[in-house]
C-alpha cells in the first residue's frame, strides 16, 4: 500500500449500481466508441480492489436500487464490495427506492453488505422474493396449424416446452422449484447475516414486502430515512475534508513500488483470460442486434495462441452462455484439452448446456452460487407450417431425390424414419455429452445420470453435486489459476487475445496466428468498415446495395 503523500486529496468515491453493466467488456472498435461510458463488471471490481489498498481513499458511496442486475453479477459485484470493506474502508448504500412497483430483491441484496443503508422516505424495500414465469404456444401454434416435432433428453430439457406443452409438465415444475427455492434461501441467508436478523424474520419481511420507508426501517433492513443531500451531508460530517469522485474515474493503478517491480522483474508470467460469451456457434463471432454470441473459430484460437505464449502461464476461461450448437462446443472442448496448460473456468451468469460442455474438463470450475449452470442434454426438433400455409392458400409442391433430402424442409412434418433419424442423433449427442462429463469430472455413469437429464443447477446446488469445484467470481478463479501454475499472488490476469488495435484489419497470415483469435472486420460488401455500416443501420451487403424497394406499376 502507498503511504499518502503531503497535501494529498482524501478520496470519497461514488458506485452507480442503478445501470446495467457489461460483462464482458465491448471488444470491437465502434462498440467500445458506441457504448464508451457504461460500467464494466470486472473494471469495476479491479478499481475497487485498488482503492481499497490506496490509503487516500476513505470509502465508498454506493447507489443502488435501479433495475435489477442478475443475481450472479449482484453476488460478484457484492464480493468485491465486501473485499473493499474487509481493507478497512467504510461503505454506505442509499437509494430512493429498492423497486417502485417493480423488483427490488437484487438491488437490496447488492446494498446489504454496506456498513449502512440510507432509504428515501418516499421509497419502499420490495424484497419480494424469487419467481419464473413460462410462457407456452403449444394452443396458439395448433390454431395458426404450425406442427412442432421436438425431442430432448431427458424430461428435465425443458426448452422445447414452450412450443410443446400448453403448462409445466411435472419434471418441468420440480426443475424450476428447486431453482427457486436455491436462490430464495440464498438471498434469504445473505440478507440475515449482513444485517443481524433471523432467517425466519428475513422470511416475514418477504411474504410482506414490499414494505414502505416507516417499516423497512422498523425492520431493520435499512438504518437511516433521508434525501440523497442529507446522506452525503452526513458522511461528509464523518469523514470531513475529502473528494468527491467517481469510481469509474478513480485511476491510480499500482503503487509506486510495484511499478518498479514490474518494470524490472524478469518474471513475465501471466494468467491469460478469454471469454466464452453468448450463444455459441461456429466460426467468427456474431456481432448481429444486442446480442452476442462465441464463435469456435475466435474462442480456439485464443487458446492455440496462449498454449504457444511462454509468458501465458495458466488461463482463466470466462464463460457466461447458455449453450448452443454442439458441434461449436465440442469444438471448444476439444481446444481446451489441448491446451497443455492450467485451466480454469470461471462461470458468470449463466454456463448451462453448452456453456458447460466447454468448461467441463478445466482443471478447477468456480462459480457463483447464483450461476444457472448444468442442463447436461440436448434437445432438437422443427416446425413445419405446411398447414398454415394451405390455410391461407398457398400450395406447395416438391421433387427430391434421396429418402432424407426433404429432412430440414418446413413445409412438410417428419415420417417415422426421419424422426427416429433425429431421435438417434439426440441419444448419440446425449451419450458423448455424458460420457465427457463422467470422464472430466471422475464420476460413474449413475452419478452424472442423476444430475444430468437436461437439469439446470444454481452454482450452490451444482457444487453439491460435484459439477463445479468451488465457489467464487472472477478474481477467485485467478487466484486457483496461479496457485496450480506456481505464480505468485500478485501475477497479473490479462485479457487474451491482446494483439495491436489494428490487428483485426489486417488478414491472419494463418489460422495459428494470434490476429486470428481477434476476429476479423471484414464482412461482405463493406470489408473492414461493415461494423461501422452495421452501426449506422447500413445494409451490411456492402454501398453499392440499394437501401429500399422500386415498385414498377
Amino acid at each position: 500500500m502507498d503511504l499518502p503523500l503531503p497535501g494529498r486529496d482524501r478520496w470519497l468515491l461514488e458506485l452507480d449500481l442503478t445501470r446495467p453493466m457489461f460483462d464482458p467488456p465491448p471488444t470491437s472498435p465502434v462498440a467500445r466508441v458506441t457504448q464508451r461510458g457504461t460500467p464494466v463488471v470486472r473494471t469495476t471490481l479491479a478499481a475497487l480492489r485498488r482503492a481499497g489498498a490506496d490509503s487516500s481513499v476513505v470509502g465508498l458511496i454506493v447507489r443502488t436500487g435501479g433495475p435489477p442486475q442478475p443475481l450472479a453479477t449482484a453476488q460478484e459485484l457484492r464480493t468485491g464490495l465486501a473485499g473493499f470493506r474487509a481493507a478497512g474502508k467504510p461503505v454506505w448504500a442509499w437509494a430512493e427506492s429498492f423497486g417502485e412497483y417493480g423488483r427490488g430483491t437484487v438491488a437490496y441484496l447488492l446494498a446489504s453488505v454496506a456498513d449502512r443503508i440510507w432509504l428515501q422516505p418516499s421509497g419502499d424495500v420490495a424484497l419480494t422474493g424469487v419467481a419464473v414465469e413460462a410462457t407456452f404456444v403449444r394452443e396458439g401454434l395448433d390454431r395458426l396449424g404450425v406442427a412442432t416435432q421436438f425431442g430432448a433428453r431427458h424430461e428435465y430439457k425443458n426448452a422445447p416446452n414452450l412450443f410443446t406443452e400448453t403448462g409445466f409438465t411435472d419434471a418441468h415444475r420440480q426443475g424450476v422449484t428447486a431453482l427457486v427455492e436455491s436462490i430464495a434461501e440464498q438471498v434469504v441467508a445473505t440478507v440475515a447475516a449482513a444485517r443481524g436478523l433471523s432467517g425466519d424474520a428475513v422470511r416475514e419481511c418477504v411474504d410482506t414486502a414490499p414494505l414502505d420507508a416507516t417499516a423497512a426501517l422498523a425492520a431493520g433492513l435499512v438504518d437511516r430515512l433521508g434525501y440523497r443531500d442529507e446522506v452525503y451531508a452526513e458522511i461528509r460530517r464523518e469523514l470531513g475534508d475529502v473528494e468527491l469522485r467517481s469510481l469509474a474515474h478513480y485511476g491510480p493503478g499500482p503503487g509506486r513500488r510495484e511499478t518498479l517491480r514490474r518494470v524490472v522483474r524478469r518474471d513475465r508470467r501471466q494468467v491469460g483470460l478469454i471469454d466464452v460469451s453468448g450463444t455459441i456457434r461456429l466460426g467468427s463471432d456474431g456481432r448481429g442486434g444486442q446480442s452476442r454470441s462465441a464463435g469456435s473459430d475466435r474462442v480456439c484460437a485464443a487458446l492455440r495462441a496462449a498454449a504457444r505464449n511462454e509468458n501465458v502461464a495458466a488461463v482463466v476461461l470466462r464463460v457466461d452462455s447458455p449453450g448452443g450448437s454442439y458441434v461449436a462446443s465440442d469444438t471448444i472442448w476439444r481446444a481446451t484439452a489441448q491446451l497443455g496448460k492450467p485451466l480454469v473456468v470461471s462461470m458468470a451468469r449463466t454456463a448451462a448446456s453448452g456453456g458447460y460442455f466447454v468448461a467441463m474438463s478445466a482443471d478447477r470450475i468456480v462459480a457463483l452460487p447464483g450461476t444457472l449452470t448444468g442442463s447436461i442434454g440436448v434437445f432438437g426438433g422443427k416446425f413445419t407450417i405446411g398447414e398454415l400455409l394451405n390455410r391461407l392458400g398457398v400450395r406447395y409442391d416438391a421433387v427430391s431425390v434421396g429418402r432424407r433430402a426433404l429432412h430440414h424442409s418446413s413445409r412438410q412434418p417428419w415420417d417415422s424414419d426421419q424422426l427416429a433419424a433425429m431421435e438417434a442423433s439426440l441419444d448419440r449427442i446425449y451419450a458423448d455429452f455424458t460420457g465427457k462429463v463422467a470422464a472430466a469430472r471422475g464420476l460413474d455413469a449413475a452419478a452424472v445420470d442423476a444430475v444430468a437429464r437436461g437439469r439446470v443447477w444454481t452454482g450452490a446446488d451444482a457444487l453439491r453435486h460435484g459439477l463445479v469445484d468451488e465457489l467464487g467470481g472472477l478474481a477467485e478463479a485467478g487466484a486457483a489459476a496461479r496457485r496450480l501454475a506456481g505464480l505468485p499472488a500478485n501475477a497479473p490476469v490479462r485479457q487474451l487475445p491482446a494483439p495491436h488495435p489494428l490487428a483485426a484489419l489486417r488478414t491472419p497470415r494463418s489460422s495459428e496466428d494470434p490476429r486470428a483469435a481477434a476476429g476479423s472486420l471484414w464482412v461482405a460488401g463493406w470489408g473492414s468498415w461493415s461494423q461501422l455500416a452495421e452501426s449506422l443501420r447500413l445494409p451490411v451487403a456492402g454501398p453499392l446495395t440499394v437501401p429500399f424497394g422500386v415498385v414498377v406499376g
